[in-house]
């Protein structure tokens, strides 16, 4: 996967060598995420601001655009878009006629910088900061909802000036930085003798992500964010495990995939469960699930 520009490949190296200014907050990204969001896919949402500020549908939907309304709205409609997850409804009920629901990346947006900010916080971490990296990690999926998503989204928060939320439009899909990611599974890989992945695809290797994740060294926001948007549904949080075999729902993954999936998978939840104070190493898959679930709800 490459940039669609050089300046992009040259752009995320100066990043990374450079202390990251960060001048946006949490409803910053939220009003980025629903920026050029077509009405029908926010609607639930535009009921809820007709309620509170009796205004039409039509001007609801215009300051849901207008970035520059006070901030005070903004928060306010931001808390909103969270009732209506709380009450267990899309934002928006437009619906494909193979029963897709277009807003649904936007209700697992908002429920995984929801998780980030909760496992931040337990780590003593930013939780601003992750909830943010959790807000956007999924802005490409505007543009496509195919895997492209993830340059996509690293291209387009870059040129708004995102930068940290950008990282993490790359790092999201890549369990510990590893290329063998749960959704690319018309990738060719085989085992080693120690159970570790060996990409076969020659022009992947080649390609600027693969690149990017072979040196880029992970942070505690990134390992938070791969292991927040495993399990946040746009229908709410569920267990890894839970949240795994809702994913073999809609795609087909091979059992080499899913055995190293899953160790990369214990392995990230057992660091982020030492971070919190949790000194015992959990190697059983199930029991490792409903512990970190346990911990955040």
């Amino acid at each position: 996967m490459n940039f669609s520009d050089e300046k992009y490949r040259i752009g995320l190296n100066d990043l990374l060598n450079s202390n990251i200014v960060n001048i946006h907050d949490k409803v910053d990204c939220f009003y980025e995420l629903i920026n050029g969001i077509d009405k029908r896919d926010l609607d639930n949402l535009i009921k809820f601001m007709v309620d509170f500020s009796e205004l039409t549908e039509d001007e609801c939907y215009k300051l849901l655009q207008n970035k520059k309304i006070p901030y005070s709205l903004k928060y306010k409609f931001m808390e909103l878009a969270y009732k209506c997850l709380d009450l267990n409804m899309p934002l928006g009920n437009n619906v494909t006629k193979e029963g897709f629901n277009t807003s649904s990346y936007l209700a697992h947006s908002l429920e995984v910088a929801r998780v980030c900010q909760e496992l931040a916080s337990k780590m003593n971490l930013d939780s601003d900061k992750a909830f943010r990296m959790g807000m956007l990690h999924d802005y490409g999926r505007k543009y496509k909802q195919n895997f492209d998503h993830v340059r996509i989204g690293f291209e387009k928060l870059y040129d708004l000036g995102y930068f940290e939320e950008a990282i993490g439009a790359l790092t999201h899909s890549y369990i510990n930085g590893k290329t063998f990611a749960i959704f690319e599974s018309n990738l060719k890989y085989k085992l080693d003798e120690n159970n570790k992945s060996i990409l076969l695809d020659k022009e992947l290797i080649k390609s600027d992500i693969y690149q990017f994740l072979q040196t880029y060294k992970y942070t505690d926001y990134d390992r938070i964010l791969n292991l927040a948007d495993l399990m946040a549904t746009a229908n709410g949080v569920l267990e890894p495990k839970l949240r795994i075999e809702d994913i073999e729902t809609r795609r087909k993954i091979s059992k080499e995939q899913k055995e190293y999936f899953l160790s990369e998978l214990v392995n990230l939840i057992n660091y982020i469960l030492k971070r919190m104070g949790n000194e015992e190493n959990i190697k059983d898959f199930k029991e490792a699930s409903l512990k970190i679930y346990k911990k955040i709800r």
